[in-house]
């Protein structure tokens, strides 16, 4: 007995070191832990410790078994899933609670802000529509409308409320917005499909679901733009009674010991007709994870639609040159849809409450509110043969066209003095929170109980405060990141747009050295990576620091220290 104890105690640590016996990784997104390196400095500043902790304990010997055995006992004996949001219902059918919040309309958001939504979307499908650019909303279906009668006991169908797909639905009927009810057709058909529409362990529409989808939403786009869209050459429809990949989504996030039963699901086998896919339109789409699947592996790496973007939930990029490293928030929004020849804004039931993900106000801020300032600073630039100068010296530098030239600078101005102007409320807001005992004294408690300074709990609610106040102005169609007309900079003060063009050019000529200099890239993009942001940003904030630096050499009075 104490040999055995002994060999059970070692059998982890004998499994870390040799991998015996065969284990399979946990799923699930996570960073593999790296064995830190062992030195003076690691040593007494704790971080070695602290490292060396998480590498053990994600590597030690029969780790992901025991997860398994853990989780899987939840499961057999207490009907319990051991995953993020993950319910299991009747007959053991697989749901996230987000899905039967959809269904039951516990996170429904009223038909006023679903109705000012829409009318945005209707708006700006008007203005995409009169450069020849069609927009089209589509809305796929959800796991817990498909199969209403398996979800959990507790949640009761008799207290359905209003959903948000019922007033998305309604609103979009009676709007000239093209749309597409994917929920309404599958639900149609539900009892008439060859194969399952829907898996009983994944949570999203199965893959035959998905090809179903991506058929009628190709035939659909043929109708609507001139170009080339390819369609689909289905070759075969594959069965199989254990489901495979992503139709087993859910149960993967569960990292169970054993695989449950599930129906007998279809694999279709296909291939994309086309001539060339320089010859294919461009589509631009913002959703959910719902296109996830189609767009990485079905679409883009078929070549499918060349040029074509995905931005997923309106953050990550995905194309042919990017693969979730670019975020939307870098980009410039309008130049991009400009550029597709389509736009498929795309969500589930269950994401609907934030529907259409932001895409709508940037896209609305950029047509509608920007522009006024763009020609303005166009106008200024024009006025000046001194400023004119200048923008000839960087469209010659960048081998671009002047007028080209002209509207990046614009750009990137505008933007520069936005980013002055939030620095400047963020500020202000950090004074009165300082001038406000109650306010004051709140704030310390927030400090103490996040255990951080002050200092950032005082910058952290003055940030809070100048995006609430951000998103009021743009609920209410107005631009709070501008100069009130009797404090404008550009017209009052004759200095101001000489110097923003000085600083934008500065940084420009910053960022081009960083990226020729591999030992400065190299450290940025540790930057990039240690503060989670893309490396385009890192490199930017560089080159903006060093501008700063060389202001405060040169005793320079700039608007941007």
């Amino acid at each position: 007995m104490f040999s055995l104890v002994i060999l059970l105690l070692a059998a982890p640590m004998v499994q870390q070191n040799t991998g015996l016996i065969k284990t399979n990784r946990i799923w699930g997104s996570y960073d593999d832990a790296v064995k830190p390196e062992l030195n003076k400095n690691s040593w007494f500043s704790g971080s070695y410790q602290e490292q060396i902790q998480k590498y053990i304990d994600q590597n030690i010997g029969f780790q992901s078994f025991m997860i398994r055995l853990y989780n899987q006992l939840y499961y057999s004996v207490f009907n319990q899933a051991r995953a993020n949001g993950v319910l299991i219902g009747k007959e053991n059918f697989l749901y996230e609670k987000v899905y039967i919040d959809a269904l039951l309309g516990t996170d429904f958001i009223g038909e006023e802000k679903i109705r000012q939504r829409v009318e945005r979307i209707e708006l700006l499908s008007d203005s995409l529509k009169k450069k020849g650019i069609p927009l089209l909303v589509v809305l796929a279906p959800g796991k817990g409308t498909f199969f209403p009668d398996h979800i959990p006991g507790k949640y009761q169908a008799k207290n359905k409320s209003t959903t948000n797909y019922e007033v998305f639905k309604k609103e979009l009927d009676n709007s000239d917005v093209l749309h597409l009810d994917f929920q309404e057709w599958f639900l149609n058909m539900k009892d008439d499909a060859a194969h399952p529409l829907f898996p009983k362990n994944g949570i999203h529409w199965s893959q035959y679901g998905e090809y179903l989808a991506l058929d009628s939403l190709l035939a659909f786009l043929q109708g609507q733009h001139n170009g080339y869209t390819p369609g689909i050459d289905l070759k075969n429809i594959e069965t199989d009674k254990k489901a495979r990949g992503r139709d087993t989504d859910i149960e993967l996030a569960m990292n169970l010991l054993y695989k449950n039963s599930d129906f007998e699901m279809a694999y279709p086998q296909y291939n994309f007709t086309q001539s060339s896919p320089d010859d294919s339109i461009r589509i631009l789409t913002v959703a959910d994870s719902y296109f996830n699947y189609l767009f990485k592996e079905v679409m883009n790496k078929n070549k499918a639609f060349n040029g074509s973007q995905f931005w997923y939930y309106n953050q990550q990029v995905f194309s042919g040159k990017s693969n979730g490293e670019t975020y939307v928030k870098d980009l410039n929004i309008t130049r991009e849809v400009l550029k597709s020849d389509i736009v498929i804004l795309l969500s589930t039931d269950a994401n609907l409450y934030r529907f259409p993900f932001g895409f709508e106000d940037q896209l609305y801020y950029d047509m509608f509110i920007k522009n006024k300032r763009l020609n303005q600073f166009v106008a200024a630039i024009n006025n000046s043969e001194e400023l004119r100068s200048k923008i000839n010296k960087y469209a010659s530098k960048k081998n671009a066209e002047v007028s080209e030239a002209l509207l990046d600078i614009a750009a990137g101005l505008h933007k520069y003095e936005r980013d002055f102007i939030r620095k400047n409320k963020i500020s202000d807001y950090e004074n009165k929170i300082r001038n406000d005992n109650n306010w004051l004294e709140s704030i310390k408690k927030k400090a103490a109980s996040n255990n951080i300074s002050i200092d950032e709990a005082i910058k952290a609610d003055a940030i809070y405060m100048v995006d609430v106040e951000i998103k009021k102005a743009i609920d209410n169609e107005t631009d709070y990141l501008c100069f009130e007309p009797d404090r404008d900079l550009l017209v009052k003060n004759p200095k101001y747009l000489d110097q923003l063009l000085d600083y934008y050019l500065n940084v420009n000529a910053y960022m081009e050295k960083i990226y020729s200099t591999p030992e400065w890239i190299e450290s940025v993009q540790k930057k990039a990576r240690q503060n989670n942001i893309s490396i385009e940003k890192a490199v930017q904030l560089d080159a903006e620091y060093m501008v700063q630096e060389d202001y405060k050499k040169d005793g320079t009075q700039s608007f941007f220290n």
